[in-house]
């Protein structure tokens, strides 16, 4: 009686390949799992650098009534520093740019304030 000793041979190829696409399925998902937790620390900084940005933003307007010519170069708030340009475009009115970076992440807004009475003109935020 003969044996066939060759009928391993036979599986390897399909076993072969089965290895190499799980292989290429795994790679493919950790390189989208890697990428998404990128973008998804990205979208954090740039919501936590909107919240500083925007808590420097009320900082100031805090101290702007009690003194229209306050103009710091910087706000501490959160134990985040903002820094502010402070400028007179239109006698009564203070043009107010805060910016904030937080990891790779940069916000700015620019506020457009009427001093008497007080009001909001313009809130932009490119």
């Amino acid at each position: 009686m003969k044996t066939d000793s060759q009928s391993g041979t036979s599986l390897i190829l399909p076993v072969l390949l089965l290895g190499v696409t799980g292989l290429s399925i795994f790679l493919a998902m950790a390189a989208t799992t890697t990428s998404s937790v990128a973008l998804i620390l990205s979208q954090r900084d740039a919501v936590e650098a909107r919240v500083h940005l925007f808590g420097c933003l009320d900082e100031y307007l805090v101290h702007l009534p009690a003194n229209p010519d306050f103009s710091p170069v910087e706000l501490l708030v959160f134990d985040e520093v903002c820094s502010t340009v402070v400028s007179t475009p239109i006698e009564g009115q203070r043009e107010i740019v805060v910016s904030n970076t937080i990891g790779q992440v940069t916000r700015q807004l620019t506020v457009l304030v009427q001093l008497d009475p007080f009001d909001f003109v313009e809130i932009t935020e490119p």
